[in-house]
């Protein structure tokens, strides 16, 4: 078991900027903050240092990672090329939540793209992963700080509890601010195509680029992922998760007629009133995307914490796009009412 040094974020001195940059460029992993959700983060250019994130997440090794970077100049060494019109993205979504995948050139090693010939890279916008990126001089590869398949990490407690005593230092920022991934989007070949959604919309990209995008379809098992999110089963609690879209007045009786021993309930805070049962979380408010957002990976931990068997989630169209996508991911049984 390793020994975990735990930093605060808001009481980095810069010797322990450069401590945790020196570690990453040595091949140690480190637990950063970001604006999406927490990173374990480690050497993207290092096959060894990627080989310890997989084994630390317990993720398969045909998942591809995404590289982060600081600075427009680091990209150039890690792509073959930049399509035109690119650039126009990177200057409205960099940095934030938008990962672009680019055919990746010799420097990327394959263990970090599943064996691909392309690189997922991200901006992220996070000021401490920004000091530790700079100040490590490589892109790090940084996938969400859980273990595989469980759901994001998005406050210190949920990367304590899964990381701690497994790589050497990790870095509480808090809260995140969005909440979920990133939107991943290929720009490798013709049409571009969202692999990933996320806050940046499909619309929102296409204002931009002046041109229609495509949506990414479900992979055949046998099919390597070109970005997280694509292939394996995501973001699941303990429990049985059925998540249920539909009118209030079907959804509330269909939960009541459930038998459980262990039963609980995530929804918005306008719809608690509805239930009596002792699990109860609310997600914000319907009206607000982001809290009801940076909300969602709380609540499933909320409810692994408490050992709830079979956990009932409202869903909703005002949800989005991207929250949806995770839910979907994340749920054992996915119910649609009149």
């Amino acid at each position: 078991m390793i020994q975990t040094k735990i930093y605060q974020a808001g009481l980095l001195k810069k010797e322990d900027i450069k401590t945790v940059a020196a570690l990453i460029k040595s091949g140690g992993l480190c637990v950063l903050p970001t604006e999406t959700v927490y990173g374990l983060a480690g050497n993207g250019l290092d096959p060894s240092a990627i080989e310890k994130i997989y084994e630390a997440k317990g993720r398969p090794s045909d998942n591809p990672l995404i590289l982060h970077i600081a600075e427009r100049a680091m990209l150039k060494n890690l792509v073959r090329e930049i399509p035109a019109g690119v650039s126009k993205l990177m200057d409205e979504f960099w940095p934030g939540p938008l990962t672009l995948v680019f055919k990746k050139s010799d420097l990327v090693p394959k263990e970090a793209t599943g064996g691909l010939d392309s690189v997922a890279i991200r901006m992220p916008s996070h000021p401490v992963m920004q000091k530790i990126i700079k100040e490590a001089n490589v892109p790090l590869a940084a996938p969400s700080a859980n273990l595989s398949g469980k759901p994001s990490s998005t406050r210190f407690s949920h990367v304590f509890k899964d990381l701690n005593g497994k790589i050497e230092a990790m870095i509480d920022g808090g809260e995140s601010t969005l909440g979920i991934e990133s939107t991943v989007l290929d720009i490798s070949s013709l049409p571009w195509t969202i692999l990933r959604p996320g806050f940046v919309t499909q619309a929102m990209i296409e204002n931009v680029v002046g041109h229609p995008i495509l949506k990414s379809n479900p992979l055949s098992p046998l099919e390597t992922p070109k970005s997280p999110g694509m292939k394996y089963r995501h973001y699941q609690p303990q429990g049985m998760l059925h998540a249920i879209l539909g009118q209030i007045s079907s959804v509330v009786p269909y939960i009541h007629q459930t038998q459980s021993p262990s039963k609980g309930v995530i929804c918005t805070q306008e719809w608690a009133h509805h239930f009596k049962t002792l699990h109860l979380r609310t997600i914000g408010s319907i009206h607000d995307l982001n809290s009801m957002t940076s909300e969602l990976y709380a609540a499933l931990r909320d409810m692994d914490d408490r050992d709830v068997e079979d956990i009932y989630l409202v869903a909703h169209e005002s949800m989005g796009e991207a929250l949806l996508d995770r839910i979907k991911k994340a749920s054992s049984e996915w119910i649609e009412l009149p």
